[in-house]
């Protein structure tokens, strides 16, 4: 009930923004961003993520992507989704291509290497490099490793919503489910809406 009442609600935010905005307006994207996690995560349907996901990143490249960060920000985070939806199909020449221009995109606005969104498309990289021929080197993304910028995250503490939910996914893998689920809480407090992530995992 809790999840269709969230789908309900999205899809009336998007014909309401559509009615005001437009079809190309960027608070579509958001919105679309949004449905599109919560059928990749929570429902499990690639087909429709995907096509969320997509009408998104339509509409983000519609904003001169080089004279705004945020935008630039948001179509990584976008394309790492999708890099996810090509790699659970085993789609993995797509999912690599895809995390690459993710990765590439970050980049291109000089963040951090231990930015946790460098780390995602880094690791979705890496991921794909074990269970390939490629070599890590031909990756050609790594200055530090996934596991130096995971300990690195560790030893700082005082953690942004995005980097707890890093470290939530990096315990989940590890099995550790109640240190999970405490990332997974100190995110949610402090920004409820990132709180489908936590979902994901807990809700089910």
């Amino acid at each position: 009930p809790l999840l269709q009442a969230e789908l309900d609600r999205c899809e009336m935010e998007l014909h309401v923004a559509r009615m005001i905005y437009g079809d190309d307006h960027p608070k579509l994207a958001e919105t679309l961003t949004t449905l599109g996690l919560l059928h990749q995560h929570m429902l499990r349907n690639h087909d429709k993520a995907l096509m969320y996901h997509c009408e998104a990143l339509r509409i983000l490249s519609k904003e001169s992507p080089k004279e705004e960060h945020a935008i630039v920000i948001a179509m990584a985070v976008t394309l790492t989704d999708v890099a996810q939806i090509h790699e659970a199909r085993s789609d993995n020449e797509r999912a690599l291509y895809t995390y690459r221009e993710a990765l590439g995109l970050l980049r291109s606005i000089t963040l951090a290497e231990s930015d946790p969104r460098i780390f995602s498309a880094k690791q979705g990289i890496d991921r794909l490099c074990r269970c390939s021929s490629t070599t890590r080197e031909d990756c050609s993304c790594y200055q530090h490793s996934p596991d130096e910028v995971k300990e690195d995250l560790k030893r700082k503490g005082d953690w942004t919503p995005r980097e707890l939910l890093l470290l939530g996914e990096e315990a989940m893998a590890d099995h550790k489910y109640e240190e999970a689920s405490n990332y997974y809480r100190q995110a949610a407090s402090v920004k409820p809406e990132i709180a489908i992530t936590y979902y994901k995992y807990f809700a089910t």
